[in-house]
């Protein structure tokens, strides 16, 4: 929130919070007496330091007046990334970016999904939620991990890994048959080789 103190004859009226050139809202002066506040509920403002100022518009007793100036640095807002896999074929990799308070999201930008040191895609964000469908895994164990870069108003993060063990193909009958009817082959032909007979 942003709050402007007035100190005068029974202030009465409004103040504008300007940041710039740009009006940030305005508020009625509330309270009793001759200091009286106005808060003007505001919690977005650009990352970078924004140079904020309270004007207040005067009434009939008290004159108009320009607050100094004051410095508010926005730092980017912190993330955190999550990770989920569905295995099948095709296979989905869905991350999701959470932004930690005090800062507002949801985060935009591009995730970028990496099997081991291997890059396997990217996707942009949508609400939070970047998915990426991978036609098949590959076999063995893959460990997943993604990786928000963030952006001038998120910093990025990167997610744990995610295991995922795919299985190895057997070989079918019919890519080792014929070796095998070769191996009994030759089998053979040794035995017929070494089953010589003699006469007398």
């Amino acid at each position: 929130n942003l709050t402007a103190t007035v100190n005068g004859f029974a202030p009465t009226g409004v103040v504008s919070f300007i940041s710039g050139a740009a009006t940030l809202g305005t508020a009625t002066l509330s309270g009793t007496g001759n200091t009286r506040t106005a808060v003007l509920a505001f919690s977005t403002l650009p990352v970078g330091s924004a140079p904020i100022t309270a004007a207040y518009a005067g009434d009939a007793s008290n004159a108009a007046n320009v607050s100094q100036t004051l410095i508010q640095v926005v730092q980017p807002g912190a993330t955190t990334i999550s990770l989920g896999v569905a295995a099948g074929t095709p296979a989905t990799l869905t991350a999701t970016v959470n932004v930690l308070a005090p800062a507002v999201g949801p985060a935009s930008g591009t995730v970028t999904f990496l099997n081991g040191s291997t890059v396997v895609g990217s996707a942009t964000l949508v609400n939070g939620v970047a998915q990426l469908t991978l036609a098949t895994l590959p076999a063995g164990i893959n460990t997943f991990t993604a990786r928000f870069d963030g952006n001038p108003s998120y910093t990025g993060s990167s997610s744990a890994g995610f295991v995922n063990g795919n299985a190895i193909p057997v070989p079918t009958l019919s890519q080792f048959g014929f070796l095998l009817l070769l191996s009994i082959m030759i089998g053979f032909g040794l035995v017929a080789v070494r089953a010589e007979s003699k006469v007398g």
